[in-house]
């Protein structure tokens, strides 16, 4: 019996990195006994999406189906997605990357030989300009890349908070629907947001379910200009703490709906940050100055939040 798979691209406004992904997956090697379509969800663009969906449709091997969502947010789009999919499996890209040609084929072995309810690989980055010379692997989860080496391995056991992203993340239909789907509380709207896939994974874990990382499952990102400059990673660390915020564990004592042990960590976070100046290691300052940033947005959300539940 044929297995069914249905990729999905979530998209807003990114018609031109679309195509390339497009190109992509249609280059990609389907293995025997394989029934492979995609759905691009275009989550109320207002560029060329639709044409652009529409000319790489008409000479592709693979069926190419256009969505359009009109609720704002990445998770909407792809829970509207998995909505109308007709495969068993059901795997994510972003329309940003470029999908190796073995990608799929690695997610489908993944899910055959570990009985993984999700699974995702490495995310490794294409840059589109000079690197810059601060810019080192510490910062890389910030461009969503993500690579824990050449070995597969299961995640969420025993104190490890690994995650995998979305941009190279896959799912049996079923238990992704049994779950729930992605909390559309959460998600990308726009340029920032985030955190639905690892909220996603937190629940599936929760319920006994295996999280596998298959490092021979790749897809390549695009990183542009704009996102190698220090400005963009502070707006992301700001926009971070919105959904950041709504991540609630237990804790001893809460002020103003602060976690204590979150108040602790932004003080110990704020000494390292003096120190490192005092000792003129800036790009520890740097890096230290984003955690700041997290935590004061986290801060101000849950001050917030806890003040609308007083009223």
């Amino acid at each position: 019996m044929a297995t069914g798979v249905t990729i999905i691209v979530p998209t807003f406004n990114r018609c031109e990195s679309l195509l390339d992904t497009l190109l992509s997956i249609k280059e990609l090697e389907i293995p025997d006994g394989v029934n492979c379509d995609v759905i691009i969800v275009d989550n109320d663009s207002s560029d060329d999406t639709p044409a652009v969906v529409q000319r790489a449709g008409r000479d592709s091997p693979i069926n190419i189906r256009y969505l359009r969502e009109i609720r704002k947010g990445s998770s909407y789009a792809r829970n509207a997605g998995v909505h109308v999919a007709s495969g068993e499996l059901i795997c994510f890209a972003d329309d940003d990357v470029h999908v190796e040609k073995t990608w799929l084929g690695a997610l489908l072995r993944a899910f055959q030989q570990h009985g993984a309810a999700c699974v995702g690989g490495k995310v490794i980055p294409n840059w589109l300009g000079p690197r810059p010379r601060w810019l080192d692997d510490r910062f890389l989860n910030v461009l969503a890349m993500l690579d824990y080496g050449d070995r597969p391995q299961e995640l969420g056991r025993q104190g490890d908070n690994r995650m995998l992203y979305a941009a190279n993340l896959a799912f049996r239909r079923s238990v992704f629907i049994e779950i729930g789907g992605f909390d559309t509380a959460l998600g990308r709207r726009g340029l920032f947001g985030g955190g639905e896939d690892r909220e996603i994974q937190e629940r599936l874990i929760r319920r006994g379910y295996k999280v596998v990382y298959d490092p021979t499952a790749i897809v390549r990102h695009r990183v542009e200009p704009y996102r190698m400059r220090k400005r963009y990673f502070r707006r992301w660390h700001l926009a971070a703490g919105k959904d950041r915020a709504g991540f609630v564990r237990p804790a001893r004592l809460h002020v103003f709906g602060i976690e204590s042990y979150l108040i602790v960590e932004f003080v110990r976070t704020l000494a390292r940050m003096l120190g490192s100046a005092l000792s003129m290691k800036f790009d520890e300052v740097f890096e230290h100055e984003l955690k700041c940033i997290l935590y004061l947005s986290i801060f101000g959300h849950k001050i917030r939040r806890a003040i609308k539940a007083l009223c």
